[in-house]
């Protein structure tokens, strides 16, 4: 089901609405415009996220994941890996099994567990 223009579909059991967004996979969902979605099982709600993997949640904008079963929501994050959960702006997660709430915290590793900003965790 696609709801918009300029689209460009290359999936199929999609649900998409909105303009401009670029998907390629199956079973993705992706509501706004100018996403980026490759992969599967994936659900984007927001404008300009690019996402690479699958199982992956992104609520916002700006946002780049790439890998599996990531949650992330706010805006201007990048996350690399998986089961990680990121709530904020300008976060940089690395890693796996990470939570990171907040804005502007790097943290690169596994199971780490960040509230606040500015943060720098390595391990």
């Amino acid at each position: 089901m696609v709801a918009g223009y300029l689209d460009m579909v290359t999936s199929y059991f999609k649900m998409e609405f909105g303009y401009r967004n670029t998907v390629t996979g199956y079973v993705n969902m992706v509501i706004g415009y100018g996403n980026m979605v490759i992969g599967y099982g994936n659900m984007v709600i927001g404008y300009g996220n690019m996402v690479m993997g699958y199982g992956n949640m992104v609520i916002g904008y700006s946002n780049m994941v790439i890998g599996y079963g990531n949650m992330v929501i706010g805006y201007g994050n990048m996350v690399i890996g998986y089961g990680n959960m990121v709530i904020g702006y300008g976060n940089m997660v690395i890693g796996y099994g990470n939570m990171v709430i907040g804005y502007g915290n790097m943290v690169i590793g596994y199971g780490n567990m960040v509230i606040g900003y500015g943060n720098m965790v390595i391990g």
